[in-house]
């Protein structure tokens, strides 16, 4: 029944995070936490968020921005690596009430930031992958952080959606062979985080056409909402 109710839910969460392009994690975690314990629930989300992104990634390969890709995701590989060893030392509790805090900041500042004209250049893209990357090795979702960080770089809702599931494959498959190295992986780990996966990848097929009919002012209370639910579920978690 346990898994059942975890096919079921990633499912929904593949076709939450296919529209506002984040959220799976936030969704699944209390789920995994309860099904598998909490201390295996972050290595499952990891392999289960790199299917869940391929999926993405093939939907939207058209529309994928390489050049912000390039900028964003290649200096954060190593950062990536130094979260996954960085958490194995630290607190996690402190560290989600940290970013959760910041996800509920993040939600007005982002509209200021539209609000006064603000972009993000290149060279930004790049300080702010290295930054995105060790947060990414140390808790369970960045994405609420990465897409205000490509917004603020002009990509619209398509490129948007499609380069930051090309970015969270990534570092994410990154993720996923760090843990390996650590001897985290083990085989129930493992087939919980693929099962949770292709159901994601399911949930995603779906995503596509509505994303396409959303109409931006729309889009952006959708990924409003996103960052309060991350911001209260780190907090509170």
């Amino acid at each position: 029944m346990s898994y059942l109710l975890l096919s079921l839910t990633s499912i929904i969460a593949g076709l939450i995070s296919g529209v506002t392009g984040t959220g799976s994690s936030l969704i699944l975690i209390p789920v995994l936490t309860a099904t598998l314990g909490a201390k295996e629930a972050v290595p499952v989300m990891a392999i289960a968020a790199l299917l869940g992104n391929i999926s993405r990634v093939v939907i939207w390969r058209k529309n994928i921005d390489w050049s912000a890709f390039c900028w964003f995701a290649l200096p954060a590989l190593p950062a990536v690596v130094a979260g996954a060893n960085t958490l194995i030392a630290l607190p996690e509790s402190i560290l989600n009430t940290t970013l959760g805090i910041f996800f509920l900041a993040l939600c007005p500042a982002r509209h200021w930031l539209k609000r006064s004209n603000f972009t993000l250049r290149p060279l930004h893209l790049l300080f702010c992958g290295i930054f995105t990357g060790f947060l990414t090795g140390l808790v369970f979702s960045t994405g609420p952080l990465m897409l205000p960080l490509l917004s603020a770089y002009g990509l619209l809702p398509a490129p948007l959606l499609a380069t930051e599931s090309a970015i969270s494959f990534l570092l994410y498959l990154t993720k996923s062979v760090a843990f390996t190295r650590l001897g985290v992986l083990t085989p129930n780990i493992i087939i919980s985080g693929l099962l949770t996966g292709m159901m994601i990848a399911l949930g995603s097929l779906g995503a596509k056409r509505i994303v396409l009919a959303l109409p931006p002012a729309f889009y952006s209370l959708i990924l409003d909402g996103v960052l309060i639910m991350a911001g209260v579920g780190l907090v509170l978690g």
